[in-house]
């Protein structure tokens, strides 16, 4: 298993992204179910910037980019996302506690 991170940024004004927000809840709680996300959640928001992060467990680039382009946000056009391999050298990664 290897892990990626999705360094992601909106693209939406906010009304668009809260009307989709259900269904990335949704979907979000399918991929974590199946032991395909270590962690996900926004960064501090700034004037000029509303990002956030996922990062994925999977077997390869290619499925995590599929994972990513069926979530809600991205498959609606809004927000983008870059895909990074995280390369974990030091500690140990557990699921974090809820």
């Amino acid at each position: 298993m290897k892990y990626y991170a999705a360094l992601i940024t909106a693209v939406a004004d906010q009304a668009s992204i809260t009307a989709a927000m259900d269904e990335h809840h949704r979907y979000m709680a399918t991929l974590d179910e199946a032991g395909r996300i270590l962690a996900s959640g926004p960064f501090e928001a700034t004037p000029t910037s509303r990002a956030s992060m996922i990062i994925l467990a999977t077997g390869t680039p290619a499925e995590a980019r599929a994972l990513m382009d069926a979530e809600p946000f991205t498959a609606k056009g809004l927000r983008t996302y870059e895909l990074r391999t995280w390369d974990v050298r030091e500690g140990t990664v557990t699921r974090l506690p809820q």
